[in-house]
């Protein structure tokens, strides 16, 4: 299937699943949208869209990753948006909406594409069909966590005094 210059590619009912049979082309011009809403898997409720390509699939046009309101888990979150049997081509534009804002960067054209936004780092591999995100934990949290393995020491040792 080619999905051509001005057309949309959306799974629809989000998150879930698309197959293609015979390959996928995605042609400069085209915009795929791909919805993520936690960490639930490929397609299911919580979960996040999922492309499943038979045969080769041509990047192209620009990417959307339409986030919303599920939970992330802080440390490494991976989502496999795309899966085929040979990747080709690279992708015009990736862009993060509704939850997370901002722009991936292709800047060497490796296919790998990257963002930075404060401690927390995205990728995208076109090799693959993966997104991933680092989530650093905010620094009250850290001082929260401080907070705590101080207060248990202080009970620990009044417990052996």
């Amino acid at each position: 299937m080619t999905i051509t210059d001005g057309i949309i590619l959306s799974v629809g009912n989000s998150p879930g699943t698309m197959n293609f049979a015979s390959g996928l082309t995605l042609d400069a011009g085209s915009l795929t949208i791909a919805g993520i809403d936690g960490t639930s898997g490929a397609g299911f409720a919580g979960g996040h869209d999922f492309h499943n390509v038979t045969g080769a699939l041509n990047y192209g046009g620009d990417l959307s990753l339409v986030f919303g309101t599920g939970t992330l888990d802080e440390g490494t979150n991976s989502w496999d948006l795309f899966e085929s049997d040979s990747e080709s081509r690279t992708l015009t534009s990736i862009a993060l909406f509704g939850d997370f804002t901002g722009s991936l960067l292709d800047g060497d054209t490796n296919v790998f594409w990257d963002f930075v936004s404060g401690d927390n780092s995205w990728g995208f591999d076109e090799a693959t069909g993966t997104l991933g995100l680092t989530v650093v934990p905010e620094p009250s949290a850290y001082a929260l966590l401080a907070g705590l393995l101080g207060l248990a020491s202080v009970v620990l040792h009044r417990r052996r005094a």
